[in-house]
Formats: structure tokens, sequence, C-alpha cells
């Protein structure tokens, strides 16, 4: 399972972004937003998320666009290739699953039970954050194809839509294998709305990812369960 990794960043966080790409040995190139001090646009968060997606690795199954604020647990890349082996082909993945503001009500019985399953997965069908995007490779035309159309709406919530507009699964890890920096929001998030549920404190190669799957009862309700991989316990 090859997987490919990008940064999406602002210069103003060049620091963070050199301390991040250390964490990830020094892998991921960096697409820069070089239009001026930020301003929360959705158009031009959009281009520089884009510009993140076109630097994937074509020879890649999988790829990973890390916001500039991310802080991912040890061993990310590694932990994170064994992983996409439970997962099906053309599922949307997040490597972070946060509280969220008005997402609690919604997430808090889900994460609940896959703390008390022990789950390896939450399996969901709403992407709900953006700072660790994982696609399919193959995908990442069609979803830029998508999102190129889909003028002042934020990179993330392009994504979401695209992926609901094809009834794609999203996949969330468990526990989050990345979290936020604490640091403030270049597009006014509240830091408290920025805080995974829980961030995984060790190496991602200690996780076992052939364990429980913790459906949100939304997907359910939208479809029968999928046949995926052997491994992917329901």
């Amino acid at each position: 399972m090859k997987l490919s990794v990008s940064v999406q960043a602002h210069p103003d966080r060049a620091e963070l972004v050199k301390a991040l790409t250390s964490s990830l040995d020094g892998e991921a190139p960096v697409a820069w937003d070089e239009e001026g001090p930020p301003n929360g646009n959705a158009d031009r968060g959009w281009r520089t998320a884009r510009a993140a997606w076109q630097l994937h690795d074509p020879d890649a199954d999988w790829h990973l666009v890390l916001q500039d604020d991310a802080v991912p647990c040890a061993d990310l890349l590694a932990g994170l290739s064994e992983a996409l082996a439970h997962v099906p082909a053309d599922a949307v993945v997040s490597a972070y699953l946060g509280r969220g503001g008005g997402n609690g009500y919604r997430w808090t019985p889900i994460v609940t039970g896959a703390e008390i399953a022990g789950a390896s997965w939450v399996r969901s069908s709403k992407l709900s954050w953006g700072v660790a995007i994982i696609l399919p490779a193959k995908l990442i035309g069609e979803m830029i194809e998508y999102c190129d159309r889909r003028h002042g709406v934020t990179d993330d919530m392009r994504i979401a839509g695209w992926a609901e507009k094809r009834r794609a699964e999203v996949w969330y890890p468990w526990p989050s294998l990345v979290d936020h920096r604490p640091v403030p929001s270049l597009t006014k998030h509240r830091a408290k709305d920025r805080v995974a549920w829980r961030h995984h404190q060790g190496s991602a190669l200690e996780l076992k990812w052939g364990g429980a799957v913790v459906t949100d009862p939304a997907l359910r309700r939208r479809q029968p369960a999928r046949s995926g991989p052997a491994r992917a316990g329901r």
C-alpha cells in the first residue's frame, strides 16, 4: 500500500510547517498560499488545497493532505500505510475526528460506542474536518473537477460535498492519528472546536486495524452495509 503526502500551508506558519515536515522525516512537499496575509477567503483556501492535492505521487494508492497546524502521532505515514489496507478502496479517510462545536450531538454517542467496543474505526457518511484528509489517488482528479465548481465554499466542505455526492463512505481511524496544534485559526474557528476526541499519543505502528468498526447510524440509514475487505469487522 503506497501512501504519499503533502502539506497545505501559509507562510505565516513556516515554523510550524518545518516542525510538521520534520516529524514526517522530511517526506512532504508543501503547497504555499502566496496570496498575502490570511483573510479566510474560501476560494483562495481552495486554490492552496488544490495545489496540495496535485502534489500527490502518481504511483501512490492513496494521498494525504495535512494542513499546516496538524499534529501527527509518531510514525503516522507508516501506520496509515498499514491501516489503509483495512478500508474500501473507494473510501474517504480522515485521520482526525474532532469535537467541533455543533457536531458534538452527532458524534458523542458514536465515539462513546467506539470507546466501549475498543474499535479500530468509525465509519460514517460525513466528512466533517479538513486537517488530515486521505483520498484514493485515482479519485483526486474527479474530486478536483467537482470542487473547482463550488465557488465560495471552504476547501474541506467542497471535498465533503464531493464525497456525499458520490455516496462515499468516510472512515476515521480510532483513536485519531492527528490533532490540531493549539494556535489561532487562520479561518476564525474557535480553539475549543479544534480538538480531537482522542488523539493517539504513541506510535501509529502500535495500533491494530482489524478490530471493530463502529458505524454512524446516518450511514446505516442511508444504505445497506457494503462489503469491504475481509479484515474490516462490522
